[in-house]
């Protein structure tokens, strides 16, 4: 068909045979960038960075693997012997630890300075309406202001004073 049109006159006309040409050229161009497409877009999303990772040259070796299934299960059984006996030791270092401190001695204690904060806060109270905590424990070190916080927590469960907590200071009153 092409032919017929080309040789249609005197002359031949080289025009359409150009145009076919181009046309078809055109077609296995897009073609081509069609199947390079998805290749494209693995590229892109395989490296943010850019380019490809270096290869790394692994050691030639004869056999697959260099450790045998025997020899897995060996450092398995180890590593599980040596966990089990780490753990007889902390279990044997906790049931051996004493207490530093006797638990009948700890509660006469802590009665005896609960009962002493007791009588310090209600003569207080009696004086004033409402005890700011940071007055309370001006001047005394720290240990001392944590013991008076943990005993004044205590009294305020026992429904001795009841405690306010403003942005500046703990307000104290009594019940």
């Amino acid at each position: 068909m092409l032919l017929r049109i080309v040789k249609q006159g005197d002359i031949p006309d080289l025009r359409v045979a150009g145009t076919a040409a181009l046309n078809s050229s055109l077609i296995y161009r897009l073609k081509v960038e069609t199947l390079f497409l998805f290749e494209r877009l693995k590229e892109k999303s395989f490296s943010p960075l850019g380019g490809e990772p270096p290869l790394i040259n692994f050691p030639f070796r004869y056999e697959y693997s260099s450790t045998s299934l025997e020899d897995l299960i060996e450092a398995f059984r180890i590593i599980l012997e040596g966990a089990l006996e780490r753990k007889k030791e902390q279990s044997s270092k906790i049931m051996d630890m004493e207490p530093l401190v006797e638990m009948d001695t700890f509660q006469i204690y802590l009665k005896e300075a609960l009962d002493s904060f007791r009588k310090k806060i209600i003569r207080l109270l009696e004086n004033n309406k409402v005890i700011k905590f940071g007055e309370f424990v001006r001047g005394k070190d720290l240990m001392e202001k944590i013991r008076s916080f943990i005993l004044l927590l205590f009294l305020a469960s026992e429904g001795l004073v009841e405690l306010e907590d403003t942005e500046e200071d703990i307000l104290i009153w009594k019940r």
